[in-house]
């Protein structure tokens, strides 16, 4: 039983990686995000379901069957959304990390702090991260300013998990979303 949910959990997200990479690449940049969950969602229905008609074909319960396919499934969907958020959450616009790629990039020479200070000023950092929404489709720049298109974005999962944390520790709420 542990060898099903194993199978059916890594063995979906494995084969989940380069079908997303493989989708991704035939997309424009607007539809990154749903595209991702999307051949998710298609990737794990597909697996799933072939490893559940397997099981049942050999003779194991139904009953059992779907419960250990919905406990496949749900370290499958956390499997997923930790890279997720590596990819697209703190990891991939962490300042930290770009200054240390920067640092192991410019080797034996060296990259002196004036450089850095000119890469990563704040005007720099905001209008990187503006236009990264905009391509998006998360914001939209109308008149001088920036409004929201979207009642819902993915970017904001890292501050709903740190809502709930707070909201668990009885604390007051610093994020916030409407």
């Amino acid at each position: 039983m542990d060898i099903f949910i194993l199978v059916g959990s890594v063995g979906s997200f494995l084969i989940f990686l380069p079908v997303h990479v493989i989708a991704l690449r035939r997309i424009s940049d607007r539809g990154v995000i749903p595209t991702f969950w999307l051949t998710y969602i298609c990737v794990v229905v597909v697996t799933h379901s072939i490893l559940g008609l397997m099981s049942t074909m050999s003779g194991m319960n139904i009953g059992l069957t779907m419960s250990l396919t919905a406990v496949s499934f749900v370290l499958s969907t956390l499997l997923t959304g930790n890279y997720f958020m590596g990819i697209f959450g703190l990891m991939e616009s962490s300042i930290r990390m770009r200054v240390l790629g920067e640092v192991v990039r410019a080797g034996e020479d060296g990259v002196s702090r004036r450089t850095l200070l000119g890469q990563y000023n704040h005007e720099k950092i905001v209008d990187r991260r503006l236009a990264r929404f905009i391509s998006s489709g998360d914001i939209a720049y109308v008149n001088g300013a920036y409004t929201s298109r979207k009642p819902f974005t993915f970017f904001l999962i890292p501050a709903l998990v740190l809502r709930l944390f707070w909201w668990a520790f009885g604390r007051t709420n610093i994020v916030y979303i409407k």
